[in-house]
Formats: C-alpha cells, sequence, structure tokens
C-alpha cells in the first residue's frame, strides 16, 4: 500500500518493487524484486539464493502482479 502504482511495465524505473503472484510460496502477492533497469531484476529464493532474472522469464512472466514506486 506504500508508493505509487507503476502501470506499464514500460514506465519501471530501477529501484521500482516488481511484485509476483501464484508463485511457490503461494496464492496471491507471494515474491517480490527490485527492477534493475533493462527488463531485469533482483530477488532471491531459498533454492538460487540472490538472482537477477528477467521479467519476460518464462517462470515469472505470468506471475507478474505490478509494480510500486516507493519515494521519498
Amino acid at each position: 500500500r506504500v508508493g505509487v502504482p507503476v502501470t506499464n511495465q514500460e514506465r519501471l524505473r530501477p529501484g521500482d518493487l516488481v511484485f509476483f503472484a501464484n508463485t511457490n510460496s503461494g496464492p496471491g502477492i507471494s515474491h517480490v524484486g527490485i527492477y534493475l533497469g533493462k527488463g531485469r531484476f533482483a530477488h532471491a529464493s531459498y533454492s538460487q539464493g540472490g538472482s537477477i532474472t528477467t521479467l519476460d522469464n518464462t517462470y515469472f512472466k505470468p506471475r507478474y502482479a505490478g509494480a510500486r514506486r516507493v519515494e521519498r
């Protein structure tokens, strides 16, 4: 609920939070990453530790639920 929604992926900026639903963690928003730019985001998982993945990754693309920009 904090920050401003980024409704278009083309408007994502580095530092925006990207959210994913229905991942292995369960239903609803269950995974978050930090957008790095050029279609990539950083995130962590139990199985792989810290990772950099693209938004068009076959696992994450259909689970993309939106993004928010948190600014001071």
